[in-house]
Formats: structure tokens, sequence, C-alpha cells
């Protein structure tokens, strides 16, 4: 094992030597090299160098554009993380690095997917720590969940975040707009009379969202579906987007509703 040690060492010290010179391929080899030496050896300590080593190749194959490898290194120092409870918030905060640069790297399925079980496990571990950042991954995680097309998860992470914020000063302000996407996600499944009895229910229960543009709009398109009128939804629609744009997601949502509509009123 000293041997081992020795070599990831100096692997470690031709990484630091070549991204001194800018020479961000080989630094990313070494470290990369270095990491797994360190890993293999598996004692608390190594594991942290390992760790570490993982972090600094991520941060030379970016360097070289090697966007794959980077992830993956990067989140081969977040499992490592993980597996050691002293350092489960630093793993936290890579696993949400990673879930931002899976949604940036492109809006494949694959890449959102992977992001959404990044923001996963980084609620995971700031609520084990009893971490604040807690919500804010929650939130992510349901937003990117209405995204992809997880409705259901979606609802039931909304309900989550807005019981959590709603007692908290500098979160409860958004309240109305977790209802707002909620019900978007309640329509996308078309399900109104579900969409009644929750809107009715956050009506009663969040002055904030009752006295809001977002509630005067779900009721608009409420009224609209009873009415079975597409034009009086797309008004609504429109008249909210105005103001408010709103999100490719949100917007597919409301344009497959008005679909279903059109065709009732057909028959």
């Amino acid at each position: 094992m000293q041997v081992i040690e020795g070599l990831a060492y100096e692997d470690k010290e031709v990484a630091i030597r070549a991204k001194g010179k800018k020479d961000y391929h080989t630094a990313a080899r070494s470290f990369l090299s270095a990491a797994k030496q360190f890993k293999k050896i598996g004692d608390e300590s190594n594991l942290l160098e390992a760790a570490n080593c993982y972090e600094d190749a991520y941060k030379a194959f970016q360097q070289v554009k090697q966007n794959d490898k980077a992830l993956e290194a990067l989140e081969t120092a977040a499992s490592i993380h993980e597996k050691n409870i002293r350092q489960s918030t630093r793993a936290a905060r890579i696993y949400e690095i990673l879930a931002d640069q899976y949604k940036k790297s492109n809006s494949s399925q694959y890449s959102l997917e992977k992001a959404l079980k990044m923001h996963r496990k980084a609620a995971d571990l700031f609520e084990l720590d009893g971490d604040g950042r807690f919500l804010f991954s929650l939130i992510s995680q349901a937003e990117l969940s209405a995204e992809i097309g997880y409705y259901e998860q979606a609802i039931d992470l909304f309900d989550n975040i807005m019981t959590l914020s709603v007692n908290d000063s500098m979160l409860s302000y958004k309240t109305k707009s977790y209802i707002f996407w909620q019900c978007l996600c309640i329509i996308a499944l078309d399900d109104w009379v579900r969409l009644e009895k929750q809107f009715k229910q956050s009506v009663e229960q969040y002055p904030s969202f009752a006295d809001s543009r977002e509630c005067a709009f779900i009721n608009n398109l409420i009224q609209s579906k009873n009415s079975c009128d597409p034009s009086e939804f797309s008004t609504a629609c429109k008249e909210y987007d105005q103001l408010t744009t709103l999100t490719p997601w949100q917007t597919h949502i409301l344009l497959e509703a008005k679909k279903v509509l059109e065709v009732k009123d057909l028959r």
C-alpha cells in the first residue's frame, strides 16, 4: 500500500505542475490516475485525497472541453464524500453542481434524468444534516420533475414545499408560484375535478395565493374549461403571459390542454 500511495502522490505532483503550466490534458490524466490509486488504498485519509483529486480532474477536464469525463470524475468524488458522514454536506453541494451541469450540457431526456437524480441525492443529504439548503434542492427537484413530465411526483413535492415554506418569511412569498405550478401539473393530467378541489383548498388555505394573478389565471382556465370555450382559454393564457412569461414546460401543458378543449368543443 505504501508503494501505491507513493505513486499516487507522484501523479498528483505531476498533475499540479501540469496545471501550473496550463497543460490541462496532462493535469486531467494525472489527477485521475492519482485519484484511482488513492481510492484503491481505501482508508479515510486516502479516500479524501482521492475525492479531492477527482474534483481537480473534473476542473482540468472542463478546461479541455471533455465534459463527459469531467462529470464522471465529479460524480465519483461526490460518491466518495457521501460515504463519509463528515463530508455529506460537501457531497450534497457537489450533487447540486452536477445537477446544474447536466441541465446545461444539453436538453436530452438522459441529461435531465441525471440532473433530477442529482437534485434528489442533494436533497436527501441536506435533509440528513438538517441543512436549510434541503428546501432549495427540493424546489429544484419539483420544477425539474414538472419539466420532464413526472407530474404526480411534482405535485407531491410541491405539497411538501408549501408545507415547509409557508412559515418561512423568506420563502412564503413564493407560495403562490408553487401552488400555480402544482395546478399546472394537475391540468397536464387532464384532471379538472381534482384541479377545482385543489384550487378551492389553496384559496382557503393561502391568502397570498387568493389575492394573486396566478389565482385569477387558474380560475379563468377553470371557467373556460367548464364552459368549453377554447377561445376564452387562449385569451386567459395570452393575457397572463404578457405580464409574466410562461416557461416552455408551462406553455407546453397549456397548449396541450387547449387542444383537448378544442376537440371537445367540436363535439
